[in-house]
């Protein structure tokens, strides 16, 4: 498997195979498996879903188990069926986990091609965590290509004002992860969010 592990990373996913081999039940050592997985390697459905599909069938209950698994089936192989069967079964169990929900706006828009099909999820997402500026840029993109251009500019200044002026960037590999792909709460995200801004103004004068 092609993965690009950082030495402390590489450390522990094999200590990680070590546990497994020894209790090969155990979810919590199935779930980190499948984040390090996820994150750090090429896509391969036999390791990386092997642990989470795990995890999910010994633990029916396990949120971001189901979480991490439907992450997987979007981003890494686009399968937006696989990914919305987790999460609707994710959010019988916790209405209000914000990962989920903004997740499920992203596989509602990509599998309908209406964005605004999946807009309450990432509402009800935003109202629970108002830090999470990265659904305003992409809601602020979408409108400025629908050439909605004083909306556009709205989303962006909502964001501009809970952008986190002391934001300091993860180390941890799958934390990383999380706050790129989910939440958005990155500088770069701010330094996009100015940048799509610039654009809008050009356009409303």
């Amino acid at each position: 498997m092609n993965c690009s592990f950082s030495d402390k990373e590489e450390k522990k996913y094999g200590q990680l195979k070590v546990k497994l081999a020894q209790d090969p039940s155990n979810v919590a050592l199935l779930l980190e498996l499948g984040k390090l997985t996820f994150v750090n390697c090429l896509p391969s459905k036999s390791e990386e879903l092997s642990y989470l599909v795990r995890a999910v069938e010994l633990d029916p209950t396990n949120v971001e188990a189901m979480f991490w698994l439907a992450a997987g089936w979007y981003y890494n192989w686009g399968a937006d069926t696989e990914a919305k069967k987790y999460l609707d079964r994710a959010l019988q169990l916790e209405p209000n986990h914000p990962g989920c929900l903004k997740l499920m706006f992203y596989v509602v828009h990509s599998s309908t091609g209406n964005w605004r099909d999946g807009i309450s999820y990432l509402r009800k997402a935003q109202e629970l965590e108002p830090t999470w500026i990265g659904g305003y840029w992409q809601v602020a993109l979408l409108l400025y290509d629908e050439g909605k251009y004083l909306e556009a500019e709205q989303e962006i200044l909502t964001a501009l004002k809970r952008v986190e002026d002391r934001y300091v960037e993860p180390e941890d590999s799958v934390e990383e992860c999380y706050e790129r792909l989910i939440t958005g709460r990155t500088n770069r995200q701010s330094l996009e969010l100015r940048e799509l801004l610039g654009r809008i103004r050009k356009k409303i004068m």
